[in-house]
């Protein structure tokens, strides 16, 4: 059996890959059909667990807390003033990174911490029980937010145990995520912003007293008979009102520093262009500070020019050798002047594009600080002249108005208010550039959707748990229905019996039954002989005849008890005889002779008697033989139970009468004992050479009939066949034996594999002989089948144990 799998692999193998791919589909397909019989067949497990997971989903149903949910949609838009229309999901960015990114902002510990401590106690009942460290974990749990494809829409939802908290819960943590949206993405502007909004109100505030004053002073002025239309300005007056007019300049130039710092910080936090503010800086500060802070050297247009002039100095000096000296091309100070002139050309036309490299290798995070260490310079240096120009004004003013007193007081108060009103014309310019650079790229939310309260629980939906009752069902009955087939230890398939034992299957037998209490013609294949039990005889009577092996002389044995091969035995028989064979059957289970008993001849000398007589083995043969109603069969039967059964059939005088019978006839069939509950069958088959298996599938597991098979493989006894027996058409579809028919639909009585006769039918068997049955003193007027062919066949040589 291993050689025969051995070349199995190798043909599977040398098939190629389009082979084993083709043999692992079909095992695929064949495996699957067969889980379907096991399913068929076993279907009660199916609906037990279908059943019992209906009643715990109904159960569940019943006792599960029901759990109440609210949604509320927010819309994302990044608004884009500029081109005056908002952004939304058509960009990919939005999908890769935003969209995730507020959907974990919404469910982010700081968010919910707001949104908890927004809930009053009537609204913290899903808290109850649990410490105040982890409400915001378990509220993370309970709440969920997802977002549609290619939509800017997030959908907040949650759960809990009352619909109004639930309600509540969704509105606050919106709340709050709303509330750090605009703290986040305005805070920076907001709060430069609301810095000059301190500095207008002080300024306005300042204006309007000053104002008011001067409104005063020149009211008093007038009542003295000034005229400001014809005095005139002492030096110290108006050394006083120039450095007014200096420190309000420098005033201006400091606020509008400090605001630029303030963009080009913000621009290097949200990691926009700078260079924008390199042009605007350099307006303030000097392009040439620029270019030496950056990097980039200010001698650079210094030398171009020299190199320019030098060129233009090599070219005449060339026209001059060619023309006037009348050098030629090849003389040695022309070639060196041509090699010079080529490479200042060379340099020359190059080196804006080496500038504009050495420019542009710096990098954001290089710009960046030297921008701001600039701005920071100049801002300091603005507010060093501010305080000098502040500290001079005042003194200046001092002496003015120590010198002049109200006409110079009106003069220092007309421009300062001058100068009050043009600082909050530049803080409102300020402002409004600063509003529309933060406005220009604005992340906005608003809420579509309001959280409403929902009466009808989402927990525990009966539609998922009937669902999942019925797949959970479905798998569990499937699972169990698999685990039993898997330990189920018995061949499912023709075809993995002969796999796993390398032994055809010659024929199945369906369950028979038999037309009475016993004898021959209350067999199948004698009472009814174009029955479809009495066609698989036929059948088998056929795969015999076909077989490699020698059948003429065969043993028919099973693994254990009670699996019908005496039946099939007496059957074939009668098929083998019907069909002109002279058969021959012998009753060799001298320990339990069903054969005898199916035939009714208990009590008649047998074989054990013709083994242990002395006489001639011919002689005492023909005076005990049974010839029944077929012509063409006759029957030894077992005789007394001897004492020493191995020994008597192990001896030379049954090996003699082997040889006889295979001479005399064309057919002889031996009756074995079970091969695994005595050695009688391997003793038997090493004299007849050939052995026929009768298997029960529903009943012999696979570990028995492998060792049955391998017995008689150890042993070098050629077994020529299996034949299945007691296939039911009601189980016969799950382990593959199914049972073909062709036309018949006879029936009969049951089947008995061992027949027990009663010790009153056995007495009665002795003082009559079985109907249709010859034997002793009759049978000797009736010749034998060999002399009805006018002579005996040749004796053949049978196999005798060594």
């Amino acid at each position: 059996m291993l050689q025969r799998l051995g070349e199995g692999m190798r043909n599977e193998l040398s098939a190629g890959p389009a082979g084993m791919e083709t043999v692992s589909a079909a095992q695929m397909v064949h495996a699957f059909a067969r889980f379907l019989l096991a399913v068929r067949s076993r279907y009660s497990l199916l609906v037990a667990s279908l059943i019992g997971c209906g009643v715990l989903g109904g159960l569940y149903l019943l006792v599960a807390t029901r759990y109440y949910a609210a949604s509320a949609q927010v819309l994302i838009v990044e608004a884009n003033h500029e081109r005056g229309t908002p952004q939304f999901a058509s960009e990919d960015r939005w999908q890769r990174t935003l969209m995730p990114t507020h959907r974990s902002l919404i469910r982010s510990a700081k968010v919910l911490e707001r949104a908890i401590a927004k809930l009053s106690p009537e609204h913290q009942v899903d808290f109850l029980g649990r410490p105040k460290d982890r409400w915001t974990e378990f509220l993370q749990g309970n709440l969920s937010v997802s977002s549609p494809q290619n939509t800017n829409i997030l959908e907040v939802r949650y759960r809990s145990r009352d619909p109004h908290t639930a309600a509540v819960v969704v509105d606050a943590v919106v709340s709050s995520y709303m509330q750090f949206i605009d703290e986040t993405y305005q805070g920076t502007a907001r709060q430069i912003l609301e810095i000059l909004t301190r500095e207008k109100t002080e300024l306005e505030a300042r204006l309007a007293k000053n104002e008011n004053e001067l409104l005063a002073l020149r009211q008093q002025a007038a009542d003295l008979g000034y005229s400001s239309e014809t005095r005139t300005t002492h030096p110290l007056i108006q050394r006083a009102m120039d450095l007014n007019a200096k420190l309000m300049e420098a005033r201006s130039k400091r606020i509008s520093l400090e605001v630029t710092w303030q963009q080009v910080q913000q621009a290097i936090q949200a990691g926009t262009d700078l260079n924008q503010y390199v042009l605007s800086v350099a307006e303030l500060v000097g392009q040439e500070l620029i270019r030496y802070r950056l990097g980039l050297n200010t001698s650079d247009a210094t030398l171009q020019a020299r190199l320019s002039q030098t060129l233009l100095e090599d070219q005449a000096k060339l026209q001059t050798l060619l023309t006037e000296r009348g050098y030629g091309w090849g003389h040695p100070e022309v070639v060196a002047l041509q090699e010079k002139i080529r490479r200042t050309q060379e340099f020359l036309q190059n080196f804006p594009q080496w500038v504009k490299m050495r420019s542009d290798s710096l990098t954001a995070t290089q710009v960046g600080p030297a921008l701001l260490e600039i701005i920071s310079q100049k801002v300091a240096e603005a507010q060093l002249l501010e305080a000098s120009l502040a500290r001079q004004y005042e003194e200046a003013q001092a002496e003015a108005v120590a010198l002049t007193g109200t006409l110079a007081r009106i003069d220092i108060l007309a421009r300062e208010v001058e100068w009050l009103r043009n600082l909050r014309q530049v803080l409102l310019q300020r402002m409004t550039e600063l509003d529309t650079q933060q406005k220009g790229q604005e992340l906005r939310a608003f809420v579509i959707a309001e959280p409403e309260v929902n009466p009808v629980p989402v927990s525990p939906d009966w539609r998922f748990v009937l669902l999942a009752a019925l797949m959970g069902g479905i798998g569990l009955g499937l699972g169990l229905i698999y685990v039993v087939d898997i330990l189920d230890d018995r061949f499912r398939s023709i075809e993995e019996l002969q796999a796993a034992t390398g032994v055809p299957v010659l024929a199945t037998v369906r369950n028979l039954q038999l037309a009475g209490d016993g004898g021959i013609e209350t067999l199948p294949a004698f009472a009814n002989p174009n029955s479809a039990e009495s066609e698989a005889f036929r059948t088998l009577r056929t795969a015999l005849a076909l077989t490699d092996h020698e059948t003429n002389l065969l043993v028919v044995t099973s693994a254990q008890p009670g699996e019908g091969k005496t039946t099939i035995l007496a059957n074939l028989a009668v098929a083998m005889a019907r069909a002109g064979k002279r058969t021959l059957l012998i009753d060799a289970d001298l320990r339990r002779p069903g054969l005898t008993a199916l035939l009714r001849l208990r009590g008649r000398v047998g074989l054990s008697a013709i083994i242990r007589s002395e006489d001639d083995l011919e002689a005492v043969v023909r005076a005990n033989i049974v010839h029944t109603p077929l012509e063409t069969l006759d029957v030894i039967p077992a005789g007394a139970r001897p004492s020493n059964p191995a020994e008597l059939l192990g001896s030379q005088r049954f090996s003699e009468l082997l040889a006889w019978a295979e001479g005399v006839y064309d057919q002889v069939f031996v009756d074995s004992p079970p091969i695994l509950a005595t050695s009688d069958a391997a003793v038997i088959g090493r004299l007849t050479g050939a052995v026929l298996l009768v298997i029960q599938p529903a009943k012999t597991t696979r570990r028995m009939i492998l060792r049955t098979v391998e017995s008689f493989q150890l042993l070098r006894i050629p077994v020529v066949g299996v034949v299945l027996n007691r296939i039911d058409s009601r189980e016969g579809g799950y382990y593959g034996y199914e049972y073909y028919g062709y036309g018949y639909d006879s029936h009969y009585g049951e089947d008995h594999e061992e027949h027990e006769v009663s010790e009153e039918a056995e007495a009665a068997e002795k003082a009559t002989p079985a109907l249709g049955f010859a034997v002793g003193a009759e049978a000797r007027d009736k010749p034998t089948p060999a002399e009805t062919e006018g002579e005996a066949q040749p004796a053949r040589r049978v196999r005798r144990v060594a």
